[in-house]
């Protein structure tokens, strides 16, 4: 009784300092975004919403297919906020609150989600609260996607079986996420791959799949994220025909605003990548490594988080809060710290999924940013 007693105490001890420190980190978000006017992209953002709110057509009217495949998603809120301010004064704060509620409430599910791993809980969810993709509080496509596959990460790592409720709603997110950033369709055919693999093979073996690494469960995604492709398939030929979408097709792949090539923005954003972060490469490239030969990982866990929360702090606290320009958008390093703090607490069948979804942010991440903006500019 003596321990279960002290047990609670401690658990209530951290929830209250979480509590604190959420509520502190807020009230001073909420401060910063009264300060600065961002004159490009923040409202690029906004200005997007606004079209569709006045009947633009998406993919018909607009070549770049980054912010206004959001905004569908958008679409519904930013319709209802509009409505209710009655004109476009008022509209950047709205954007930027709506932004931090996002992002806290993200925040509140990780941490709901890593709790019981102590104070250790607090370094990926407080990382990703204080970090905004460009240092631009706006609900943007890199925001969007962000969020919502580090929920994903959370949702898939949580255990092993799951319901079909549960799949249903990690297919939506998927479609979310695709939405964003269509180059996210490769890091879920790789997952259907993976699936199809481990499910082949254990029927071989005359096991079962675990849950989230069977077919099924690829299918019931599958169904979910078609259900967000209903919607946004009936909402873009509402308003237009195919034969109009078709005709924008070459605009949208053509990217007129970049001509230097996909392979020497990927390679110039790599370069980049490691020039401004190299500390934090090699930080994370370290402690992964120690994972993998150390046979005692899970139990060494949060010693590990701690570690490459360390890798990745300073630049992320110098990147948001300190220096006036960010020189690449490097924003998956948030997402591969709550992956890899999770992998190193996971049996090695949720790590395999772990190590999928992580090395797919990377690879969707890194190929969409530069080839979609040609992060070499910045």
């Amino acid at each position: 009784m003596t321990t279960d007693r002290k047990t609670v105490d401690q658990r209530r001890r951290q929830h209250l300092i979480f509590i604190g420190l959420f509520l502190l980190t807020e009230l001073l978000l909420i401060w910063r975004s009264f300060y600065g006017f961002n004159t490009a992209d923040e409202m690029y953002f906004i200005g997007t919403s606004e079209r569709i709110f006045r009947g633009e057509k998406i993919l018909i009217d607009e070549w770049n297919p980054t912010q206004q495949l959001c905004g569908f998603l958008l679409h519904p809120i930013y319709s209802l906020i509009r409505s209710t301010l009655g004109s476009t004064e008022g509209i950047v704060m709205a954007s930027r609150f709506l932004y931090l509620a996002f992002e806290g409430v993200i925040a509140v599910f990780l941490y709901l989600r890593l709790q019981r791993r102590g104070f250790a809980s607090f370094g990926p969810v407080f990382l990703f609260l204080l970090f905004a993709p460009f240092g631009i509080c706006a609900m943007s496509y890199n925001s969007i996607e962000f969020g919502l596959l580090t929920v994903l990460l959370a949702v898939l790592s949580a255990k092993m079986e799951h319901s079909v409720p549960e799949y249903l709603l990690c297919g939506i997110l998927i479609a979310m996420i695709v939405l964003a950033n269509p180059f996210a369709l490769l890091m879920y055919a790789a997952y259907g791959v993976l699936c199809l693999y481990v499910t082949v093979r254990n029927q071989r073996r005359g096991t079962a799949a675990e849950g989230p690494l069977h077919i099924k469960s690829f299918l019931w995604m599958t169904l979910g994220a078609g259900i967000i492709l209903f919607f946004f398939v009936l909402f873009v030929f509402q308003r237009g025909t195919l034969s109009e979408m078709l005709a924008n097709v070459p605009h949208i792949v053509g990217d007129s605003e970049h001509q230097e090539g996909y392979w020497y923005k990927t390679k110039r954003y790599f370069y980049l990548c490691f020039k401004n972060y190299r500390f934090m490469f090699c930080g994370l490239g370290l402690t992964y490594s120690l994972t993998l030969i150390d046979k005692k990982r899970c139990e060494r866990g949060v010693i590990y988080m701690l570690l490459a929360s360390l890798s990745v702090l300073p630049g992320m606290v110098y990147y948001g809060f300190i220096a006036e320009h960010i020189p690449v958008n490097y924003h998956a390093a948030p997402v591969i710290l709550v992956s890899g703090s999770l992998f190193c607490h996971q049996k090695e069948g949720k790590a395999a999924i772990l190590r999928l979804v992580s090395a797919g942010a990377f690879v969707h991440h890194d190929c969409a940013v530069c080839h979609k903006h040609g992060d070499c500019y910045h």
